[in-house]
């Protein structure tokens, strides 16, 4: 049953995350987007809405069933304007199955090889786990607010209720809160959601991030291709590497990591997101919307940890200097000053609390 559980998330997670994800690219004005990118976006505007959500109620001391279920009401509001938009725009498009069934008569050697790498690489992480002071922490925070019924209210190593300076740090990023919520609606612990079930997630989003950036930067899918396959033999060596402070380290010891979901999946995505704004398309014009795109990544950073926010910031502030730079367009500053808005004032928020003495 437990088996049967986690592939049940699994499949919920792309047939959920696809047509969000559609949704969110249709707000942003963009289209003919690959199910892998809107499934990438799907989840990370998942992410992204329970932070919203989160940061409402969690000053109010609500419940985390009230929290799944007001965050679970938003989710399925998108997903199912995603699929009408989708029925919608499929009519229009005539060629839309015929590009749907190229997908496969494109498939070639090394697509094929590219995958079963990618495969054995999530086998192998699911194998050889290790554990770290982060994991029982931010694993007993899920655990507790999932049998406590709290979003973060108690400690997850005593059970005494917490202080504002233990949780300042911790308050804004609802990411053990979010690992709750799933667990509870498929019905599992959140250790065996996390350890389980999200590293199949989180390296499959990493791959196709990573997919869609050496696409942008190599201008050539097939390079491409091969890129994928050589970053993911060079991650199995991971399992060799006595310095955990590298990004192929944490994807391969513990995907569920906050650290790992942002250095392996937000950092590349934000990157991917960036240089086809600006640098794909000259005319900023037109792609004002997409925006829109890195303010709900950076939403979804905050979520997963407070570096995240300030990951996520920095990395949006260097690239839009650059291409201001190298564009002589001024505008960017306008976008960057938009998009970073979650970061910039949760991070200013979490400082005023840890610093002026809230009270929790």
């Amino acid at each position: 049953m437990l088996i049967l559980k986690m592939v049940l998330l699994v499949l919920c997670s792309v047939l959920a995350a696809v047509p969000l994800g559609n949704m969110i690219f249709r707000l942003a004005g963009i289209k003919n987007e690959s199910v892998a990118s809107m499934y990438v976006a799907g989840i990370i505007s998942s992410m992204a809405i329970y932070e919203v959500v989160y940061l409402f109620l969690v000053f109010r001391y609500e419940s985390l069933s009230k929290t799944t279920f007001i965050w679970g009401a938003v989710m399925l509001l998108f997903i199912v304007a995603g699929i009408v938009t989708g029925i919608a725009y499929g009519k229009k498009n005539k060629n839309l199955h015929d590009g749907f069934t190229g997908y496969f008569t494109d498939i070639r050697v090394h697509h094929v090889i590219a995958v079963c790498v990618c495969v054995a690489y999530i086998i192998f992480t699911l194998v050889y786990q290790r554990e770290y002071t982060d994991d029982s922490l931010f694993v007993g925070m899920a655990s507790t607010a999932y049998s406590t019924d709290t979003l973060i209210r108690f400690s997850p190593f005593t059970g005494r209720q917490i202080e504002l300076s233990y949780v300042a740090k911790y308050i804004l990023s609802g990411y053990h809160a979010y690992m709750a919520s799933v667990s509870a609606i498929f019905g599992m612990q959140p250790v065996v959601m996390m350890h389980n079930v999200l590293p199949v997630i989180i390296i499959a989003m990493h791959y196709i991030v990573c997919y869609g950036l050496a696409s942008v930067i190599l201008k050539d899918k097939k390079s491409a291709d091969y890129a994928i396959i050589f970053l993911t033999i060079i991650d199995l060596f991971s399992m060799y590497n006595r310095f955990e402070l590298t990004t192929s380290a944490w994807l391969f010891t513990g995907p569920w990591y906050g650290k790992s979901i942002i250095g392996n999946v937000i950092i590349p995505v934000l990157w991917y997101y960036l240089i086809r704004i600006m640098d794909e398309d000259g005319n900023a014009k037109s792609t004002k919307r997409m925006w829109g795109l890195v303010a709900v990544v950076h939403t979804a950073a905050a979520l997963i940890s407070t570096y995240g926010s300030i990951a996520s910031a920095t990395l949006t502030l260097c690239i839009t200097v650059y291409y201001m730079i190298k564009n002589r367009r001024l505008s960017y500053a306008l976008g960057f000053v938009i998009s970073s808005v979650p970061s910039i004032a949760l991070m200013s928020f979490m400082l005023y609390m840890q610093y002026m003495g809230v009270k929790w």
